[in-house]
Formats: structure tokens, C-alpha cells, sequence
């Protein structure tokens, strides 16, 4: 699979023809003048649908199937309006990251909810990503980003496990 290496706030490899078209406007924006752009992972509301049926179907003691090599470092919502915020009033320019602190598969959240509801573990059932026909490329095995821009901001992601505690409880009161 072709690559292209962007230089640029740390250099980065960025994947075929998505990311290379992201490297580009990323460039043409920074260009162009004044300008931030903000890199968030996996940002998450208050009632994530994968996460409400999921619940669903373990309260109804049906078997899941998460994904256990498709890895997300989740931030809240909350913070992401908190990051956005923050460098709009600062007015901070160039790439800033937001990431949770670690990365954590599918199946790992699942498995938390499970025993969260004391829920069989049993009904947790892991499968790899090709086993719905997705390539490996299309799920990279590390999500998390170089926040430390953060730190300029006054600002420090969430852990990760806190993120996911603060949506289970939200899924409690959906």
C-alpha cells in the first residue's frame, strides 16, 4: 500500500488517497495565512448509538460482536468544544491534536460494559476486522496523537477509561 510522507508539525506518514488529499488541504490552508487546524480522534457524545445498542442487546442476553483489532482513543465531546474554544479565544495557530491518552479496542469498551451491566461475558464475542471484509489499513492499530499543544491551552484530554465511564453512565440515564 503507497504512502506519503508529510512534513510538517512532526513528521507523519498519512495513508493513501484520503489522507494524502487531508495533507493537501491541511498545507493550502496553512498557506494561506493565519490558521489552526484541529486533529481530534474519535470524539464521542453523550449516547454513542454503538454503545446504546450494544446495551441492548446485553441486557437482552444477546451476543455482540466487537471489533478487536479496530482501536480508538475517545475524547469526550465536551472537551473537544473545550479544545476549539480555547484556541479560537487564544487565537493559536498551526495543527493541534486531541487524543485520548491511550489506545483501546472495541472489544476491551465491550467487554467494560459487560461487566458493568454484570452481564455474561460470554456474550462478548471478539472478531478481527476482516471478518466484515474491512482491510487492516482502514483501521490503524494506534489512534492516539501528539497532544502536547494542549498544554498551551490549558488543557489536559481526559483519560481514555474516564471518557468511557462518563458515556456508560450517560447511557444509564438514555
Amino acid at each position: 500500500m503507497p504512502t506519503t510522507l508529510i512534513a510538517g508539525q512532526g513528521c507523519h506518514v498519512i495513508r493513501p488517497k484520503y489522507g494524502r488529499q487531508k495533507a493537501e488541504v491541511e498545507r493550502e490552508i496553512l498557506a494561506s495565512g493565519p490558521a489552526a487546524i484541529v486533529r481530534f480522534t474519535k470524539v464521542l457524545g453523550p449516547s454513542p448509538p454503538l454503545l446504546r445498542g450494544w446495551l441492548k442487546a446485553l441486557r437482552n442476553r444477546e451476543p455482540i460482536e466487537p471489533f478487536c483489532d479496530m482501536m480508538i482513543s475517545p475524547i469526550p465531546l465536551a472537551f473537544a468544544v473545550d479544545v476549539l474554544k480555547a484556541i479560537g479565544n487564544q487565537r493559536l495557530e498551526g495543527i493541534v491534536q486531541a487524543s485520548g491518552d491511550l489506545d483501546v479496542s472495541y472489544a476491551e469498551i465491550a467487554m467494560a460494559l459487560a461487566v458493568r451491566l454484570r452481564a455474561d461475558p460470554g456474550l462478548i464475542r471478539p472478531i478481527p476486522i476482516a471478518d466484515r471484509g474491512i482491510a487492516r489499513e482502514a483501521a490503524p492499530r494506534n489512534t492516539t496523537l501528539d497532544a502536547s499543544r494542549l498544554d498551551r491551552l490549558g488543557l489536559t484530554p481526559p483519560p481514555v477509561w474516564d471518557t468511557i465511564a462518563a458515556l456508560f453512565e450517560g447511557l444509564d440515564h438514555a
